[in-house]
């Protein structure tokens, strides 16, 4: 994990909203921390378009967990957008123990990880306010039975001239 205290300063603390009420969906990983680059502790998060929002997300798993995937979606309304395919969290997690997480032995139960999605906010997005959704999941998608872990994250997405 080379340059982690370097790359930690750019991320600011955030508490990510838990999304038991909404999903009927209990969080499998009990212990984990969100961080969000260039937000402050503010709500919703301004994100400028033409930037990429890194979104890290700090976990300990209760039990080894293999084959466990990501999905990322964008929330408007009732209308939930997901960024593209669902993909294996293992190759894209490191963990502090032990470096990068090997695909044959998965999330080993105790270890401490953190895993970041990259969110890019393309020019061509509009100024909006919207739901940054990370579900974490075994199977083929995530339902109530099969999620891991589910956070939201409000955002603003401005333009430049907003953003001065």
């Amino acid at each position: 994990m080379k340059n982690s205290k370097s790359q930690h300063q750019k991320w600011q603390a955030w508490d990510a909203l838990p999304t038991r009420q909404r999903f009927g969906t209990d969080n499998k990983v009990l212990n984990f921390t969100v961080t969000v680059s260039d937000c402050q502790a503010e709500q919703p998060c301004a994100v400028p378009v033409g930037t990429t929002l890194y979104i890290k997300t700090f976990f300990v798993p209760q039990e080894t967990l293999r084959d466990v995937k990501s999905r990322v979606s964008a929330k408007m309304g009732v209308l939930v957008v997901p960024r593209g395919p669902s993909r294996f969290v293992c190759p894209s997690a490191i963990s502090e123990e032990a470096d990068r997480c090997d695909s044959t032995e998965g999330l080993v139960r105790g270890r401490h990880y953190a895993y970041v999605e990259e969110f890019p906010i393309r020019p061509h997005y509009r100024e909006i306010s919207v739901q940054i959704r990370v579900e974490f999941f075994n199977g083929h998608r995530p339902h109530s039975n099969t999620t891991l872990l589910c956070f939201e994250i409000p955002l603003r997405i401005m333009s430049d001239s907003e953003m001065s």
